[in-house]
């Protein structure tokens, strides 16, 4: 009987952009994540109003990700974490109308 061990998994990760600055209406960004093959993540959304096309994943992938609009005057930031790595997510307030 002959057994031998699984070569280990190189589970190295980054992702891409680390920073998102959306606007006030809203909008739909893609972060690639990129780490080993069999390596698994997930996709954690820091608030509510931050929408994930992914809850989890192995291996390389795109992430789709939506800042929903934001009705506020006041801005807001959270983050949305993927694996072991965090991407903040910056959006404006809404423009105050002036008479």
């Amino acid at each position: 009987t002959v057994t031998q061990a699984a070569a280990a998994l190189d589970c190295s990760y980054s992702v891409s952009p680390t920073f998102v600055g959306a606007p006030a209406s809203g909008a739909s960004y893609t972060v690639d994540v990129n780490t080993g093959a069999g390596c698994t993540w997930t996709v954690i959304p820091g608030d509510s109003w931050i929408v994930t096309s992914a809850a989890s994943g192995a291996g390389s992938a795109k992430v789709v990700f939506t800042a929903k609009q934001n009705n506020s005057i006041i801005g807001r930031t959270s983050k949305l974490t993927v694996g072991p790595w965090a991407v903040t997510v910056s959006q404006n307030g809404k423009p105050r109308r002036t008479k």
